[in-house]
């Protein structure tokens, strides 16, 4: 007697398990189905070369190519400072360099975090360029302007003859390097 019930315990653990054994697949396979969604998100590290907050749009150059786009955000597009902590539209200012994720086919900005790889320096009083205008002097030190340098007063690109001494600046430097210099303020030939 004691075989058949141990028997009959075993036979109904068994048809328990392959009951819920499947099940499991089923909702798995139909959970793959249905949460399958195409990745079509780029990265990139640019600089913020010009806002426009009225029509939500953020015009971006590449660090590395000096390549030109410009995307939309709304109101679920995400804004971290270099710490990673979020932040609003509104506190994000041009010459800044971010690293930056968005849809290419929609030209959606989908994230932005100011990158902590580079160091920015504000309030900059510009006093000159030196070595045939292919270096400037910060806080007793010398930093290359990079190929690919954008200088901006946050509407519009700027030459380098435009900036005058006196002129408030933030930089953003990278091992010495210059990538990015946003007008502050100043007088300059604006």
């Amino acid at each position: 007697m004691k075989r058949y019930m141990t028997l009959i315990g075993m036979i109904l653990l068994c048809f328990t398990l392959l009951a819920c054994e499947e099940p499991k697949e089923v909702v798995s396979s139909e959970v793959q189905e249905n949460t399958e969604v195409k990745d079509y998100s780029y990265e990139d590290t640019a600089i913020l070369v010009k806002m426009d907050r009225e029509e939500k749009s953020i015009t971006f150059q590449n660090v590395e190519t000096g390549l030109r786009y410009t995307l939309s955000y709304d109101g679920v597009t995400y804004f971290y400072n270099r710490y990673g902590t979020a932040i609003s539209a509104e506190q994000v200012n041009c010459g800044l360099i971010a690293d930056i994720t968005f849809d290419k086919d929609d030209k959606k900005l989908l994230s932005l975090n100011i990158s902590s790889d580079y160091v920015t320096y504000t309030d900059i009083i510009f006093e000159e360029f030196i070595k045939n205008d292919a270096r400037i002097e910060i806080l007793g030190e010398e930093y290359k302007l990079d190929d690919f340098m954008v200088i901006t007063d946050g509407s519009k690109d700027l030459e380098k003859m435009e900036l005058a001494k006196g002129d408030v600046l933030t930089v953003c430097v990278k091992d010495h390097i210059i990538y990015a210099i946003y007008l502050e303020s100043g007088h300059g030939y604006l």
